[in-house]
């Protein structure tokens, strides 16, 4: 195994633990902690040992939890994590050769390894999100430009797109 591959852990949803995350989760609807505000400790089985959660590590226990309940494997990963093309390329849904043009763009850093191109992680989710903002915003352009020019209301009457 490659370092790599030993810093992400991917947890699955597993039936004999399915209905004890489904009761933390209840639990902590009971006790009002599934509030932004609600602070938590973590307590060792034999309740020898225990400390507080910070916020942020809270919030990610519930997210895992939440998911694991509802059937979904969870994947945590650092993200400093160096990926490779063509695991960048899954990542983003995309084919490695797209990815590879992007990066050779300048889009997304890189660095190399011998002749190898690594990807941060943390790059590819920058990438990822600037990419649905500025798809985002075009939508919205759109949509306000066909508001404008009463397109919808041109095209419902022409009966274009009705089957």
């Amino acid at each position: 195994m490659t370092a790599a591959v030993l810093d992400v852990e991917t947890f699955g949803p597993e039936e004999d633990t399915g209905a004890q995350v489904i009761d933390f989760l209840a639990e902590l609807r009971a006790r009002g902690m599934d509030t932004p505000e609600a602070t938590a400790r973590l307590v060792s089985r034999d309740g020898s040992e225990s400390v507080d959660l910070p916020d942020e590590l809270f919030r990610v226990l519930r997210f895992v939890a939440q998911n694991l309940a509802e059937g979904r494997a969870v994947s945590v990963a650092p993200l400093e994590r160096l990926m490779t093309t063509q695991e960048a390329a899954e990542f983003l849904g995309m084919s490695r050769p797209s990815l590879v043009k992007i990066v050779d763009r300048g889009d997304i850093a890189c660095t190399k390894v011998g002749r190898h191109r690594r990807i941060r992680l943390g790059d590819l989710i920058d990438y990822r999100t600037k990419r649905a903002e500025a798809r985002r915003a075009a939508l919205d352009e759109m949509a306000r430009v066909a508001l404008e020019n009463d397109i919808y209301e041109k095209t419902a009457r022409s009966g274009v797109g009705i089957r």
